[in-house]
């Protein structure tokens, strides 16, 4: 089980029966095999099929090595299936996000060797974080229909049938645009107008449209209006509180002079001299 390195290169007797007892090794969850080497093996596109097979979800091998094989475009396909699969975003999810490395020198190169390529530096680029990688081949690969039509051509998937946007919900729509961003596909975009507007009708679209701007030009207005009433309704209430302070002066003036009045000359004219005392007439 502390097996991490298995080396089983330069031996032509091995061939495609025996990748299936590597491939059964690769299964066992006991095994946390990390790197394999089948190197001139006779392994063929049936021994490079079955160990892709057996690597789908496989969480510990990172490093593959399958040079000189004798692998075709059938074994190549099998391998970028194993990567990067795009036949629904369910499957490319569940792809292989953890090799960071699957070398095929020596084999018969073909287109499927840059698209495996690719994938492998997408998974190497989010070493260790399977949601990341996944996140960049959707994003990628799915999303984008530019390379989701070249991919799905090679792995014999009818791309007619995927129509991410189109059939995406429209509660999650504007996040998964955001995310593609400027990657995307002009097509993809078109596919979503096209969508859209048979749903609602241009001209419903276009009313719509008139509405929510008359709406808004109504609130706009209406702001305003609320704007100036209350800077009509500070200067009022400064008014009042300038008159409400002359009120207050002018009432503890009043008080000061009845407090002044001798209650025994009540009805006389106030002394506003000096206050007799009872010393004054000696």
């Amino acid at each position: 089980s502390n097996l991490q390195v298995l080396y089983l290169s330069d031996n032509g007797n091995i061939g495609a029966g025996g990748c299936k007892s590597v491939a059964e090794l690769l299964r066992r969850g006991g095994y946390k095999l990390k790197k394999l080497y089948i190197n001139r093996c006779n392994a063929g596109d049936e021994g490079a099929e079955t160990i892709a097979e057996s690597l789908v979800h496989n969480t510990s091998l990172t490093h593959l090595e399958l040079k000189s094989n004798g692998i075709r475009e059938r074994g190549h396909l099998a391998l970028l299936r194993l990567v990067n699969d795009v036949s629904s975003v369910e499957k490319m999810c569940n792809s292989n996000h953890l090799l960071r490395l699957i070398d095929l020198k020596g084999n018969t190169m073909c287109v499927y060797n840059e698209y495996i390529e690719e994938a492998i530096n997408i998974n190497r680029h989010n070493s260790g974080d399977h949601m990341g990688a996944s996140r960049a081949k959707v994003i990628k690969y799915y999303l984008n229909s530019v390379t989701r039509s070249v991919l799905s051509g090679l792995q014999g998937v009818g791309d007619y049938f995927m129509r991410p946007f189109v059939d995406m919900d429209s509660a999650i729509l504007p996040d998964a645009v955001a995310l593609v961003g400027r990657h995307s596909g002009l097509s993809d975009m078109y596919r979503l107008l096209v969508a859209r507007n048979s749903e609602l009708g241009f001209s419903v679209y276009g009313s719509e449209n008139r509405a929510l701007k008359e709406k808004i030009a109504e609130l706009n207005a209406i702001v305003a209006e609320q704007t100036r009433q209350i800077g009509s309704l500070t200067v009022r209430n400064l008014d009042l509180r300038t008159r409400l302070a002359s009120i207050n002066h002018f009432a503890k003036k009043i008080q000061w002079n009845i407090e002044d009045v001798d209650p025994a000359d009540e009805g006389k004219k106030p002394n506003r001299g000096r206050k007799r005392s009872r010393h004054d007439d000696f």
